[in-house]
């Protein structure tokens, strides 16, 4: 998506701070959708909300008429998007599954609406429960968290030692 904006990368922060920009004077003539919204499921998939998104702009771009403000609308509206699919499916599962504790962990735990609206719902809509979320300083990057957990939990295993075989059945 940040590619898309033609935005620097990490894509995530540049986007929200995209869609935090004022952009009072211009609307999006159409809103982008929010896949799998209604699915029963607990599955997510942005792949034709990103192919709607880079239509947008490839046909604005051949208007002439991606102004920055343009890119921030669209960058508000994407965020949306996903984050509406997030928090729904979310609140969904946990309500299935009797959750009363919710953890906002990973990259995507960084962004400010998503933490907001999460928290909003779920305590609108699950009552007593509980929300964790890790200070923003410490959702920045997935590997890191996904190496300090490896490090932590894992068994420690000489490079030497480890087997690697090409053709593992799944």
């Amino acid at each position: 998506m940040a590619r898309i904006l033609d935005l620097p990368y990490p894509g995530g922060p540049e986007i929200s701070k995209l869609a935090k920009l004022p952009n009072i004077d211009f609307k999006l003539q159409n809103k982008l959708p929010r896949p799998m919204l209604h699915s029963k499921d607990f599955n997510f998939s942005f792949s034709g909300l990103k192919t709607a998104t880079l239509y947008m702009v490839r046909d604005l771009s051949a208007k002439k008429s991606l102004t920055e403000d343009v890119k921030s609308a669209i960058a508000k509206e994407f965020q949306n998007a996903v984050i509406e699919v997030l928090v729904s499916k979310t609140i969904n599962s946990a309500n299935i599954y009797n959750a009363k504790s919710l953890i906002l962990g990973g990259g995507v735990a960084a962004n400010f609406l998503l933490r907001y609206e999460l928290g909003k719902t779920l305590k609108k809509k699950i009552k007593n429960s509980k929300f964790y979320i890790p200070d923003s300083t410490h959702t920045g990057d997935n590997a890191l968290m996904i190496a300090i957990a490896g490090a932590v939990t894992g068994k420690k295993v000489l490079p030497s030692k480890i087997l690697v075989e090409s053709n593992l059945s799944l």
